[in-house]
């Protein structure tokens, strides 16, 4: 597996990237076309789903069936309520920003899963696929896309 790497100092390098996955490019989902789907577990969930990664949204959302699903999962309650703003319009969340441990599975023997303590917005009538956001989330991590004919993204946790 190629490797991404970090100058640490004037002659040394750093190798940033712990795992890789295969992502999906202008997938469909429903009636949404998606950009960049990254696969993910959820909590205890084992089976892993697809998220829009989206450096434009603040926040990490999850909706519809997920949030019954990982009601157990949910760590302590953040805030009580917030507003999102979504390309979807607006949205006054009637559930609290949540901790909420994210799964990013590497490929087979090409590195390590990636779990981070995410938090994440809890609407359960959010009416699209999971969203990997910005604050909570990505901002943990380093992350890279391989746009080729197998688009794939690296990753590796932020310290």
């Amino acid at each position: 597996m190629s490797q991404l790497w970090l100058r640490d100092s004037a002659d040394g390098y750093t190798q940033w990237t712990s795992g890789v996955s295969d992502i999906e490019v202008h997938a469909e989902n429903g009636p949404f076309q998606v950009p960049i789907s990254v696969p993910c577990r959820l909590g205890n969930l084992e089976e892993t789903h697809f998220a829009l990664l989206d450096t434009g949204s603040a926040r990490t959302i999850i909706g519809g069936e997920f949030v019954e699903l990982l009601e157990d999962d949910f760590g302590p309650e953040l805030l009580p309520e917030m507003f999102i703003q979504s390309r979807l319009g607006g949205w006054k969340v009637s559930g609290p920003l949540h901790e909420l441990k994210i799964s990013l599975p590497s490929l087979g023997n090409l590195g390590v899963d990636l779990d981070v303590n995410a938090q994440v917005v809890a609407i359960k009538d959010f009416p699209s696929l999971m969203v990997l956001g910005v604050y909570g989330f990505l901002e943990s991590i380093r992350f890279a896309i391989e746009p080729s004919n197998e688009p794939m993204m690296y990753f590796g946790l932020y310290d």
